[in-house]
């Protein structure tokens, strides 16, 4: 079985050796960007199975390569680990709320970082059929008040590929198991347009559905 692909994102060029020499000797196969634009031209290309980022760049804002590749729908369901070194409080959790998946902090943990990325290596992601829904669509930051269909069905995507567990998801958007139950099953049987059903219009609905269940029993 061929080697896991991993893209190193990093403008130092020892960093990005020593990141390199790490992750081979961990059984991975490496590709490597120093910028942004080399990032998404190789992510895309390539298509690796993990981004390992320096979210401290001096050459780019990690962050804003980490929105480039979530907004790409050709990258945008790429794991992405951000390493950062004295973070600015606040900037962890903002890295997340772009699209990082998780970060690990430098000075670098060889046996913590590996054990990272193979979770989510490791992880079963379902092979569904469909694209994301729209081409620019990104996962929906925690604390959204408005839930366009579009963003719901991100969401779905997300948990479906294992990019998110349906735990995560829920704690992440504040949502019950059988909300989320609710727009899978919308997904399932309708794609992504099936979520345009209002919460409104699924409550006024049950009354009605449930006498024609008894109707039919």
């Amino acid at each position: 079985m061929s080697a896991k692909m991993i893209l190193v994102v990093e403008d130092d060029a020892l960093h990005r050796r020593v990141l390199g020499d790490i992750l081979r000797a961990g059984g991975y196969e490496v590709t490597e960007a120093e910028n942004r634009e080399v990032a998404i031209e190789t992510a895309v290309q390539q298509k690796p199975e993990l981004v390992l980022l320096n979210a401290q760049m001096t050459s780019d804002p990690g962050i804003e390569i980490v929105r480039a590749l979530r907004a790409d729908q050709r990258s945008w369901s790429i794991p992405i680990i951000a390493l950062t070194v004295h973070a600015r409080p606040g900037q962890e959790q903002r890295l997340i709320e772009a699209g990082c998946n998780a970060h690990h902090s430098r000075p670098i943990s060889v046996r913590d970082l590996l054990v990272l990325i193979e979770t989510f290596l490791s992880r079963p992601i379902a092979r569904v059929a469909e694209a994301p829904p729209l081409p620019g669509t990104v996962l929906p930051r925690p604390g959204e008040d408005r839930w366009p269909f579009r963003q719901k069905a991100v969401v779905v995507y997300a948990v479906r590929r294992g990019l998110l567990s349906i735990e995560d998801a829920c704690e992440r958007y504040r949502m019950s198991l059988e909300e989320f139950a609710t727009w899978e099953r919308a997904v399932e049987e309708h794609g992504a347009h099936g979520l345009r059903i209002t919460r409104t219009q699924l409550y006024r609905d049950a009354p009605r559905r449930r006498r024609i269940e008894e109707d039919v029993g």
